[in-house]
């Protein structure tokens, strides 16, 4: 289960050509954590999942199993240590290194070279059923609220910074229709577990 698991999630992973490339991050009047919009810069391209992490999938890479029932359903009810672990593992199993995405790495992805507020269109019931699926996805960042400065691969905090928070995108069934913004920004603690945060996984560049 673990090498058709493996092979399964490659296939499809889709190559993100971000090396060198510079866009806008954030909102110009956002609520919360959104503002204000600065500029970013990606030093390498990457590969990211299509698709969120599976419970079939997660199952097959930490128990070498086979999940029957639900098994194309998001990975959810872990923490944000439990998705690390799986990327963890992956890169044991591979010798490749995997990782959760950046919200750099996130939001250039879900934006595809374009300005729309949702990933491809201005009209959010074009691309999205917020009611109903579009699972939130952990990411690597510790919470830090922007700055208006020009930054290369941007990671937040380097250490926990005493709030135990880290950054949340995406939208999900419970989400509003602002939510569901891709420049939106959302917080979860590290050691909490939700019914609709999943996780994506990349695979940076080997240089």
């Amino acid at each position: 289960p673990q090498l058709r698991s493996l092979v399964d999630m490659m296939n499809n992973m889709l190559l993100i050509p971000a090396k060198n490339k510079e866009f806008i991050m954030g909102k110009t009047m956002g609520k919360g954590y959104d503002s204000p919009q600065h500029t970013v810069v990606l030093s390498s391209d990457y590969y990211m999942c299509k698709y969120e992490v599976t419970r079939s999938l997660w199952y097959a890479i930490m128990n070498d199993s086979i999940v029957t029932e639900e098994g194309m359903l998001p990975m959810t009810h872990i923490t944000w240590n439990d998705a690390e672990a799986f990327t963890k593992k992956l890169n044991k199993l591979t010798g490749l290194p995997f990782s959760l995405p950046t919200e750099a790495q996130w939001e250039y992805a879900a934006a595809g070279g374009e300005s729309y507020p949702y990933a491809g269109s201005d009209n959010i019931r074009d691309v999205a059923y917020y009611a109903s699926h579009a699972n939130a996805v952990s990411c690597t960042d510790w919470m830090n609220r922007y700055e208006n400065t020009r930054v290369t691969d941007p990671q937040g905090p380097a250490e926990n910074p005493g709030h135990h928070k880290k950054i949340v995108r995406g939208g999900s069934y419970l989400a509003n229709e602002r939510d569901m913004d891709i420049r939106h920004r959302s917080v979860q603690t590290y050691d909490t577990s939700e019914p609709h945060i999943g996780f994506r996984v990349v695979l940076n560049s080997i240089q």
